[in-house]
């Protein structure tokens, strides 16, 4: 059996067929082409039987479990049922056997051993959740794993490859030209209206190439298989135990659990196996509710029933509620000022105004309040983890602690306030899982956190050094994560360049030094005002290199055709391209690389002049003390000035953006999106087009006039023109937002938008156009 990292791509090629499917050879490399994530083993013997194992109207699935070895066997029957009733509702799933049914065998052997290296870091681990899949005859495929967990994961592949056989012109129609997320019944129903019998006619001809803008892969027809030859075997395992997503749903946006339940099916489609929803404020604490009162926030019963979903799917649901900084949603209440390490406040980065910002390590006060919210939301989850966050304590040692930090020093402070916190965990039966941004300012003491405690090392950009601190936890024998990000916050449209390889190199780091886990991030930075859809090929890139990163099926193409495939099951096989040259149209807004974010998304957010950001401030005060800010106050705008100048905005690049937009909106019409979603992906698609276009410009005007000054000094004409666009982009936002998330927050959100505007209008246009 041949490792599918180290076999030739040039095997893979196929030819296209009349309705412009990509029939991919039966080989190892063609049938691994079309796996995601990819498969680690993969065999079509050379002298296997030429029969293939395909599927007709009369075919049905029995799935055989006569040794009674599977756990939950009626949940993965009733999952299976569901899938392939989306996929071909004429193919049954049944527990007994008939004269056309193929045996689906899956099969619990707690001896099987299948990791194949040696020295595997998490090795027992790693093969509890490994498989095997064989179709050893004509009528007979068979999944074999040590664990009920590994069966699962079988079926992921399995469903996969269904998903990959040559699927019938019933299911060959755009929902966008149909005005329906429902799969027809037939070419001649009579529910088709003439316009679309006359357009699903139309998809049998050669799907036309929709030309990319920045990417250079050949996508042309969508994928497929004939069938599956008979003598075909994989084995697979994960590089990592622990494949993880976090989303927040602390910068205002709360998703409505049925959006939670679409990513959860996301992940498990994956093989990711944890979700995490970063808390500060969003969880409804019987005996706080002052604090979260507007925010719509996820409650005890929400959380319960989404815990029990994820554990059905393979996910697991780790509760997180940070317990150090960035509590300054709940600090901002009269009621909890007694627990802030700054009471009068700071300015931080995630508010324009000063606010106290993290708890006071040394006060008892603060690990009481802790234990209450604990107890309240723990018993929620039946994760043995907790992620306390305990990140970004800017203001520690500025405040009740700083003598304290002072004699001590503030990671000595620190690390004792991380075990009191740990104590507490313990106590309830978890296991601390915590940021290490701080912890690594000084490694010295990394030997010093408890031995059962894992570090999650963070870093957003392409070139964080994930080695530097890999391997300094696992000299200290301490468990880590490596935690990269999607890099859709701040971005409008996301960072592709900047977040794949962000995304590639941890997960080589994690793998190189023993990672326990892999988390990927999805932040909100400001608003959250980016849409969820700017997140989905990031997602799906963390499923390929969490599981199987030096695989060679882990590049951009098989990436994009497999989520074209698998995921939204885009037939016009564009919308993955789409959304990979969409996140790529910041790298042309200035000539250097700006962290955390793109330079056309400020301008949104900060229409006054760059100097007067306060997280400028703020970053400015934690690199060089008082003078930073002294500095930006006085000094700011000839640094801008300065920095715009000799290195700054690339004018030439802006306005190329703008006609790579242009041709982008030419593209949706190539969707053929045959999802539940897709209309609503098509929609967040067309909005981030929009606020991307609005974002070019302002950021085009703001350099002309330079950006040290107020958004105020544009031209009167440019500025009447921006406000008729804000005033069809707000109502499209407030849409889009109540489709996937709860009303809370959103006028919030929504304020960044109006606020723009009120600054745009300035003293000399009147309040509504047409007033004046």
């Amino acid at each position: 059996m041949e490792n599918e990292s180290t076999k030739n791509d040039a095997s893979e090629r196929g030819s296209l067929n009349s309705d412009a499917s990509l029939v991919l050879p039966l080989t190892s490399q063609g049938i691994g082409s079309c796996l995601i994530p990819p498969v680690r083993y993969l065999d079509v013997p050379e002298d296997a039987d030429p029969v293939l194992l395909t599927f007709n109207d009369i075919t049905s699935i029995w799935i055989d479990d006569t040794n009674g070895s599977i756990r939950d066997f009626n949940h993965h029957f009733r999952l299976l049922m569901h899938f392939i009733h989306d996929w071909n509702p004429k193919i049954r799933v049944q527990k007994t056997r008939d004269d056309h049914s193929l045996r689906l065998q899956l099969l619990v052997q707690p001896d099987l051993i299948l990791i194949r290296e040696k020295d595997v870091d998490w090795a027992d681990e790693l093969n509890q959740q490994s498989y095997r899949l064989s179709i050893s005859d004509a009528t007979t495929v068979k999944i074999e794993s040590p664990s009920t967990e590994g069966i699962g994961l079988g079926l992921q592949t399995f469903r996969q490859l269904l998903k990959c056989l040559d699927i019938p012109d019933t299911f060959l129609y755009s929902s966008r030209d149909s005005g329906s997320s429902t799969p027809t019944s037939g070419s001649g129903s009579s529910q088709s209206t003439p316009n679309t019998k006359k357009k699903r006619s139309s998809r049998k001809k050669r799907i036309p190439y929709a030309p990319h803008v920045l990417t250079d892969v050949d996508l042309l027809g969508f994928a497929t298989l004939s069938g599956l030859p008979i003598g075909m075997k994989i084995e697979d395992y994960p590089d990592f135990p622990n494949r993880g997503f976090m989303l927040d749903i602390s910068r205002n946006r709360v998703p409505k659990i049925e959006s939670i339940h679409h990513i959860v099916d996301v992940l498990s489609s994956l093989k990711l196996n944890q979700l995490q929803l970063y808390t500060e404020h969003t969880f409804a604490y019987k005996n706080h509710k002052v604090v979260w009162e507007n925010a719509s926030p996820m409650t005890s019963e929400e959380i319960s029933s989404l815990d029990q979903y994820c554990r059905e799917r393979g996910v697991q649901l780790v509760p997180n509620q940070n317990s150090f900084g960035h509590m300054n949603r709940w600090l901002t209440h009269k009621e909890y000022l007694d627990l802030a390490e700054v009471p009068e406040g700071i300015n931080h980065p995630f508010a324009f105004q000063k606010e106290p910002f993290s708890l006071c390590p040394i006060l008892p006060e603060t690990i009481d309040f802790l234990r209450g919210l604990y107890d309240e939301l723990l018993p929620n989850f039946t994760s043995e983890y907790f992620n306390v966050g305990l990140d970004e304590t800017f203001d520690l040692g500025m405040g009740r602690s700083a003598e304290e930090c002072r004699v001590r020093g503030k990671e000595v402070v620190y690390l004792e306030y991380l075990h009191r916190v740990h104590k507490e965990l313990t106590e309830r039966k978890k296991k601390m899982m915590f940021w290490a941004d701080i912890i690594v300012r000084k490694p010295e003491l990394i030997s010093h956190l408890p031995k059962d405690s894992t570090a999650l090392i963070w870093g957003y950009e392409y070139d964080y050094p994930f080695d530097t601190h890999s391997r300094v936890f696992k000299e200290n024998g301490i468990q880590f994560y490596v935690c990269p990000g999607t890099s859709s916050w701040a971005s409008i449209s996301g960072r592709t360049e900047n977040c794949m390889l962000n995304i590639k190199r941890s997960a080589e780091s994690g793998k190189k030094f023993g990672a326990k886990g892999y988390l990927l991030t999805d932040w909100g930075d400001n608003g959250h005002l980016q849409q969820f859809v700017v997140s989905l090929l990031p997602i799906t890139y963390a499923g390929c290199c969490s599981w199987n990163h030096s695989s060679p099926h882990s590049d951009s193409h098989h990436l994009l055709r497999n989520f074209n495939r698998h995921i939204y099951n885009d037939r016009g096989n564009t919308v993955g391209a789409l959304l990979f040259d969409m996140g790529n149209l910041y790298k042309n807004a200035v000539k250097f690389h700006v962290p955390n974010g793109s330079l056309l998304f400020w301008p949104l957010i900060f229409p006054l002049a760059i100097q007067k950001m306060p997280a400028l401030k703020a970053v400015a005060r934690e690199k060089v003390g008082g003078f930073g800010e002294w500095f930006v106050d006085n000094l700011g705008g000839t640094m801008i000035r300065a920095m715009s100048w000799f290195v700054g905005v690339d004018m030439a690049g802006l306005c190329s953006i703008l006609e790579h937009i242009q041709l982008l909106k030419s593209r949706i019409s190539f969707i053929q999106m045959n999802h539940s979603q897709g209309d609503k992906i098509v929609r967040q698609i067309e909005f981030t087009l929009d606020l991307l276009q609005f974002a070019t410009i302002m950021t085009i005007e703001r350099a002309k006039i330079g950006l040290d000054k107020d958004v105020g000094k544009i031209k009167k004409k440019m500025r009447s023109d921006m406000i008729l666009s804000l005033e069809t982009l707000v109502p499209k936002f407030r849409s889009l937002w109540l489709e996937d998330c709860k009303p809370g927050g959103l006028e919030l959100s929504t304020k960044y938008l109006t606020n723009l505007s009120v600054h745009i209008r300035g003293k000399d246009l009147a309040t509504r156009q047409g007033d004046k």
